[in-house]
């Protein structure tokens, strides 16, 4: 039991010692630190209950208060405020017991599930500080929810299945055009290739190859195409990707190890994609699904918005997948394989935008998510 709730309950003995019933107390930090370090404001609600005078209810409680050795600087402000400080004597008490085991200061809380998704590390790229900082806020909302008795679990949801991947591997096949990966007519085992890329490789290709895309139209769509390939899971490519997702992945983690962040989950986009099937026929039973210039979408706009709201887009009009619909299928995916209480999101305000659409398009398709959930933990 924590300090502030044992404080709590030997409060609501007092206050009945006086001769008042409380059902619950509340013991707040006082406005007034002049006069005292917390603040009972119980006396003002007692008032409606027994029709006395708020500052005679106070004159009583602070009569027993004052017979406890715990409190002092007892006073009343006001019209019936109590206010009191801790003495030193009971403050060392309670701050060596929090010494001996932090647990005597926690209130736990009644069992929860929550995945937390505070990673987004994207797959062949350099970490940024904007890394850094959704990693230390999500680790330590974890720890904290772990402290407080939750189930939490620490989602690293890799960056793995987007065009970044296919505007690497589109630069590879410049530099290395003989690799077996590109060999429509290879035949051998993918495993045995002697691939010559590196994580610094990686991370120098990708802004290479993305400032190339910029400049020449043909090389981008290249890099749509092989996104589709492997996407698709064609040979060649798809082990290529497989590859590339490995030494990356590697990378990523001794990186956050050494910032002491440790996932329980390394899934990446790709493992929410292999619930995308499901995730399409949920809403294309409910007839959310529409066509947009060549693009399959949700609309997720609603009457009182304020502002436009760009609907979903579930498939993009060259048939690769979208960051919408993968996080999206995440959400599927979390649901049927840890089936949590709650999500929490670690994520730059930036991307407020695309969060709002995600999570109004689960809305719209989420009692079929509940059928399906249900279906697969019967199965």
């Amino acid at each position: 039991m924590s300090i502030l709730k044992e404080l709590e309950n030997s409060l609501k003995t007092i206050i009945k010692n006086a001769g008042y019933d409380e059902e619950s107390i509340a013991l707040e930090p006082s406005n007034r630190r002049d006069l005292g370090e917390y603040q009972l404001n119980d006396a003002m609600q007692l008032v409606k209950t027994y029709h006395k005078n708020p500052r005679e209810i106070a004159e009583d409680i602070v009569k027993e208060l004052s017979k406890d050795e715990r409190f002092t600087h007892i006073n009343i402000a006001g019209p019936g405020f109590i206010n009191f400080s801790l003495s030193n004597e009971y403050t060392y008490s309670f701050l060596n017991k929090i010494n001996e085991d932090v647990y005597n200061n926690i209130d736990k809380k009644a069992p929860k599930k929550i995945i937390i998704d505070y990673g987004g590390a994207n797959v062949s790229k350099a970490l940024h500080v904007g890394h850094l900082r959704s990693a230390n806020i999500g680790e330590a909302l974890k720890r904290l929810a772990k402290l407080l008795g939750y189930d939490a679990l620490g989602d690293a949801h890799l960056g793995d299945f987007g065009r970044p991947l296919g505007l690497v591997i589109k630069e590879i096949k410049e530099e290395y055009p003989n690799l077996a990966y590109f060999d429509p007519n290879y035949e051998g085992d993918y495993s045995e290739i002697d691939l010559p890329i590196t994580n610094e490789d990686l991370e120098r290709i990708y802004p290479l190859a993305s400032n190339k895309s910029k400049e020449d139209e043909a090389y981008l769509e290249d890099a749509r195409d092989i996104t589709m390939k492997f996407q698709s899971k064609e040979k060649g490519y798809f082990e290529l990707w497989k590859k590339i997702v490995d030494i990356s992945k590697e990378d990523i983690k001794k990186t956050y190890d050494s910032l002491n962040t440790n996932f329980e989950i390394w899934n990446g986009e790709s493992d929410e994609m292999e619930f995308f099937n499901e995730l399409y026929k949920i809403y294309e039973e409910k007839g959310l699904i529409t066509e947009s210039e060549g693009a399959k979408v949700i609309e997720v706009a609603t009457e009182d918005d304020n502002s436009p709201m760009p609907p979903l887009m579930m498939v993009k009009s060259n048939g690769t997948m979208s960051y919408d619909s993968t996080d999206l299928a995440a959400i599927l995916e979390r649901r049927v394989n840890f089936n949590p209480d709650e999500i929490w999101y670690v994520v730059d305000g930036r991307q407020s935008l695309h969060f709002e659409q995600v999570f109004r398009a689960a809305r719209k398709g989420m009692d079929k998510m509940e059928n399906h959930l249900r279906q697969e933990m019967v199965e």
